[in-house]
This record gives structure tokens, sequence and C-alpha cells, in this order.
């Protein structure tokens, strides 16, 4: 779908995995460790192999983030080698963890928690209606109805707070209340519809009898 971007966490294994920890460059060949120390070499992924990066030995046994460190020590030097795979993954969670992408997913919270409300609130998930035009309809109505309650709860939070500092009712309010008289004057409207023509009905079968 054009132009939309998911915004969600990236799934997690049974472990942390700390390669996020680590800092790349855009060919995907790590630049730094968490400790802070480049590597002495580094290799680019193959047909054959992973990437792969070779720090200084010594260094890396004496380090007090050993234990929590993917590298392998060897022979010469302590190797760290991960899937292209992994290092998407390192590179996603590391953006998880900037407050860019901070702000971004608290809006899906809002979002997930106003659908949620929608369903609880309204039933909208078993609407008692056939084919699509009476489905959108009553879908409509139900959202514009919840959007009135919410509405109102800010209204009366408000007026609440208000209330606490003795300030006057503002320009918001004033609007809230004349949306909601014509709701009330339309579906008043509706009903007196409605009636004539359940009355002009019963007339009709009257005369037929």
């Amino acid at each position: 779908m054009a132009d939309v971007d998911l915004v969600a966490p990236a799934s997690k294994g049974r472990q942390e995995d700390q390669l996020s920890k680590f800092s790349f460059d855009e060919n995907g060949l790590v630049t730094q460790c968490p400790a802070g120390y480049r590597p002495d070499q580094t290799s680019p992924k193959t047909k054959r192999s992973n990437y792969s990066a070779g720090f200084d030995l010594q260094r890396c046994l004496a380090c007090p983030l050993l234990a929590q460190c993917p590298v392998k020590p060897g022979k010469k030097k302590a190797y760290l080698r991960y899937s292209a795979k992994r290092y998407r993954l390192a590179k996603r969670r590391a953006l998880e963890a900037s407050e860019a992408f901070i702000d971004d997913y608290r809006w899906r919270a809002g979002v997930e928690a106003t659908m949620s409300e929608f369903d609880r609130r309204t039933g909208v998930k078993k609407l008692r209606v056939r084919r699509m035009p009476a489905v959108r309809f009553y879908a409509r109505m139900k959202a514009t109805g919840l959007n009135i309650l919410r509405a109102g709860a800010v209204r009366k939070a408000r007026r609440k707070a208000r209330a606490a500092n003795g300030a006057s009712i503002g320009f918001v309010d004033i609007c809230i209340h004349a949306v909601k008289e014509r709701i009330q004057r339309f579906i008043k409207d509706l009903g007196s519809v409605f009636l004539q023509t359940n009355q002009a009905a019963d007339n009709y079968w009257k005369m037929a009898a």
C-alpha cells in the first residue's frame, strides 16, 4: 500500500540480542562496540560467509561487558559474526530506542485505544444489518455517537478545571453546545418523519380493510 509506514516494534527472541548496541556503517560493517572500541578488522558478507569483525583479544578479555557481549574469543582476535538478518534486526532495534520512534509509536497506542473503545461502547463488530450501504451508515452513526460522548467528556473535564480556576466557559464549549443542539433537532425531526410514515401506513390499511 502506497504512502503507509508500519509503526511496530521488531519481534524479539527468547534472549536479547546485544548486536543492536554496536555501531555500523552504511555497508553493515561494525564501526564501534558498546564499550567504545573500534574493530581491528572487518569483513563484508559474501555468499559463503556472514559479516565479521575482529577486536583486540586482550582488550575484550579484560572488558567488563564481556559477559553480555556477543563476541567470541579466538586464538588471535575476539570475533563477532552476524548474518544479514541479525544486522537488519539490530538496526531496527536501535531505531526503536530513538526518541523519534518513541514519539511516533505513542500515537499507535492512542489509535488502538480508540478502536477498542469504539467496539466496546458501540458494539460495531456486531451490526444487525446487511449490505454495505447499511453497514457504512450504522458504523458512521456509531462513530459520530462515540465522538459526541468523548467531546462531552472533554467538555466536562474542562468545565471542572475552569471551575477550580474560576474561569468562564470558552468558545469550544459554545461550539460543542451548538453542535449538540443541531444533532438533537435532527433526531427529533427524523423521529417525526417515521411517525408520520407509520400513521400514513396505518390509515392505508384501515381504508383497505
